[in-house]
């Protein structure tokens, strides 16, 4: 009857001790092939030299990964809900073996709607900015995202704070 109990206490214990993978996935460039779009939200500084002002921001990104580092990029950004950018250009980006990136787009604003007045400086038609965004690759292929730079050509950087989630097209 001892054994029993002991052969018993013995199967259970195993079956209740935490599986481990056997396997880890290792990501790279690679793994980011066609066209994922990104939707986020957050908030931005639109003059840094006053903090005390934050307005909302959303963006829409389209991206198209070549699974060699390269992604021309379209992107419509909601400022404040007056300010509608519309901005196309191209991007790099990289992949670290656990699945973290960055992604750095060169764009030039398409359209800037009047709304974009209260801004400073206003952006305008064919001006031109690099935006960074840093991700992490989900076990389903969509990446989490999160926006760390916006520079203006020739400007300062723009405090940005946005998230979200970008999935393939």
């Amino acid at each position: 009857m001892r054994s029993r109990v002991l052969l018993s206490l013995f199967v259970f214990g195993l079956s209740v001790q935490p599986t481990v993978a056997a396997e880890s996935t290792t990501f790279s460039v690679e793994s980011l092939t066609g066209c994922y779009v990104a939707s986020t939200y957050g908030t931005v500084l639109p003059d840094p030299s006053n903090p005390a002002v934050q307005l909302p921001i959303s963006t829409l990104i389209r991206f198209c990964a070549d699974a060699a580092g390269n992604a021309p990029s379209l992107v419509t950004q909601n400022i404040g809900g007056a300010c509608i950018i519309g901005q196309w250009g191209s991007a790099t980006y990289t992949v670290d073996p656990g699945g973290r990136g960055i992604v750095t787009a060169n764009m030039q604003n398409l359209v800037a709607s009047p709304g974009c007045a209260f801004l400073a400086p206003p952006p305008a038609v064919g001006d031109k900015s690099t935006f960074e965004i840093r991700f992490g690759i989900q076990g389903d292929g969509c990446l989490q995202v999160i926006g760390t730079a916006l520079v203006p050509e020739g400007g300062a950087p723009i405090p940005i704070v946005i998230q979200g989630q970008a999935c393939p097209q």
